[in-house]
């Protein structure tokens, strides 16, 4: 007799656990950690990237929202800039992450203060002991446009120690050539180089199976230049990054509770550069947070309590003064599992000293119709609170600014066997008070107004099929996001699809291993979008790669050769961005 009793909820909830599904066919731990965060994952999965070109600004859209719409949390401390309200996902190295998931529904969201109105983009650094003693690794890559990477890293464990100390560097040119649109010339991409270097230092301590504490502090440095656009003379505009991020998290386990504890440091100024208009602007933005995180297993339903609080502080000349602001959230539910259906039930409560929040919340019912076929059934509720740029922007901002409310919906029906994996989810969502910057009549500024609302909707496809001698993956998303009210100003047709968010988008992935030899090919589509000036056409990208391992007694070694957009497409995400053609790279990994 099957029991259900011991499964958990968080099995059903529409989470794309990037850990443990296939990129290019390899695993997390293998795929492009040379790359950046938002490299990796817009070339292989079927995921909405917004991406100005190699080492330029790269945001996400989750389900036809905008790029402030996602939460960006990393060891459950929220890490987008509350300035800009978004993530650049440029500045992430893939090689410091072990473990990458979007949350879409409600169902695991207790673990962090809140949902995004898109969903939740979370990373973390495991500290995974998997060996004990001393190990070393150094990655190598070279690749086209003067692109060079070098990762290392060195780590330690024991029964109670974790110690890893991880580095990284790239240098690239980016001088990639394009095709001149409406010609068959070429012109070569300038003013576009990339560096930056970083850190992570990794500490924890556990005693026992049931108490852990750990410290991770993250410095980040990058400068880049900011290429013109393909209809622009000359660019000499650039922009610097200095980061540090700090956690120090408790986990402990007991009779009946289970408690998580973190506080956390975000420091950050961008200074940028522009010697043609005489701009040199810095901006500084730090955030104190803290959370506690609370869970009760009663015998007849769970309780979950996630209290966090967290003060910002912003400093730019186009602020008339510093910026400080408090926000509090309070996440209260409860769960109950029974041998087929599973319910949970939460509201949250956030509080900003400077706005009036509304509620939000959650109710999820899961239910297995068979062992292993299962069904999800949400209705959410969502908030976004506008940015510091949105409120205090001099001229322009907009302090009576209300904040973005959604009603979400969705329907989702997994199928796991041993080999293959099925999902399919439809989902509803409504916003309200959505925040649209536009320049009114007779104006010489732009100005932020909740002067829209925006209905999306879609169906998400994902299937994989794993066997001996290859491993098949496939994504498809239908999406259809459209505003519901017309505006002269911004010129807006009621019922128009989003700016760059295309309609359809897929992906397929087929890898295999022979003995020592591994291979891979992987194909994306997108269909054609709407721009701000133009329409963005649509593409497809093939990347291929092959690899050879061995082992020479401690030392491991592969090398691998990749291939991306074989074909040599020419294509845009932003209109007037072109985006690299058919380009080669080789990487070493070593492993001791």
């Amino acid at each position: 007799m099957l029991c259900y009793s011991q499964t958990d909820l968080s099995i059903l909830s529409d989470t794309i656990d990037i850990s443990q599904t296939k990129l290019l066919g390899e695993s997390w731990s293998q795929v492009n950690k040379q790359a950046s965060l938002a490299e990796a994952l817009q070339r292989n999965t079927s995921l909405n990237y917004k991406n100005y070109g190699p080492g330029s600004i790269a945001t996400l859209s989750l389900r036809g929202t905008s790029a402030s719409h996602a939460n960006v949390i990393w060891n459950n401390v929220p890490i987008e800039n509350t300035m800009v309200g978004q993530m650049d996902f440029s500045l992430i190295p893939s090689y410091f992450i072990d473990e990458y998931k979007i949350t879409l529904n409600n169902i695991e969201s207790h673990n962090y203060p809140s949902l995004g109105i898109g969903g939740n983009v979370m990373f973390a650094s495991k500290h995974n002991k998997t060996n004990s003693g001393w190990s070393i690794n150094s990655l190598t890559e070279r690749s086209s446009f003067n692109n060079y990477v070098q990762a290392a890293s060195i780590q330690y464990s024991n029964t109670k120690w974790y110690f890893k100390q991880q580095a990284y560097f790239q240098d690239a040119q980016n001088n990639y050539p394009y095709t001149i649109e409406g010609t068959d010339s070429t012109a070569y991409l300038n003013h576009n180089h990339f560096s930056q270097q970083a850190s992570l230092t990794e500490l924890s301590y556990t005693a026992n199976e049931k108490l852990n504490v750990k410290a991770d502090v993250w410095f980040q440095q990058a400068e880049r230049q900011l290429p013109p656009t393909s209809v622009q003379g000359v660019s000499l505009s650039s922009q610097s990054d200095d980061i540090i991020r700090a956690t120090l998290n408790y986990k402990g386990l007991f009779k009946h509770w289970q408690v998580n504890q973190t506080i956390a440091l975000t420091d950050e100024k961008i200074r940028f550069l522009d010697p043609i208009n005489i701009v040199d602007n810095t901006s500084n933005f730090s955030r104190l947070f803290a959370s506690n995180q609370l869970k009760w297993f009663g015998r007849f339903f769970d309780v979950f309590v996630n209290q966090s609080i967290a003060l910002h502080k912003a400093n730019i000349e186009k602020y008339e003064n510093e910026i400080q602001e408090m926000r509090y959230s309070l996440n209260v539910g409860i769960s109950k599992q029974w041998n087929k259906l599973g319910v949970k039930i939460q509201g949250i409560k956030n509080h900003n000293n400077q706005l009036k929040l509304p509620l939000s919340g959650s109710a999820n019912i899961a239910y297995y119709l068979l062992s292993d076929i299962s069904l999800n059934l949400e209705q959410s509720w969502r908030i976004r609170e506008p940015s510091f740029n949105d409120l205090y922007w001099f001229p322009g901002g907009n302090p009576d600014l209300k904040a973005e409310k959604s009603r979400h919906s969705e329907l989702s029906i997994a199928i796991v066997k041993p080999t293959s994996q099925f999902r399919i989810s439809a989902y509803y969502k409504d916003t309200e008070d959505w925040i649209l910057w536009y320049r009114p009549n007779q104006s010489f500024f732009w100005i932020p107004e909740n002067i829209q609302e925006v209905t999306s909707r879609g169906l998400e496809f994902s299937h994989k099929l794993n066997l001996n001698v290859f491993t098949l993956s496939s994504e498809y998303t239908y999406t259809q996001s459209t505003f519901t009210k017309a505006t002269q100003s911004p010129v807006i047709t009621e019922g128009s699809q989003l700016w760059y968010i295309p309609k359809h988008a897929a992906n397929i992935g087929l890898t295999g291993n022979l003995h020592q030899l591994g291979y891979g090919i992987n194909h994306l589509f997108r269909s054609s979008s709407t721009g701000i000036n133009k329409s963005i056409k649509a593409y497809h990208l093939t990347d291929i790669y092959l690899k050879y391992s061995y082992q020479l007694s401690k030392l491991s070694t592969t090398i691998k050769l990749t291939c991306n957009n074989l074909f040599d497409s020419q294509y845009e995400v932003i209109e007037f961005r072109p985006m690299p053609g058919r380009n080669y790279g080789i990487s070493i990994n070593l492993n001791l």
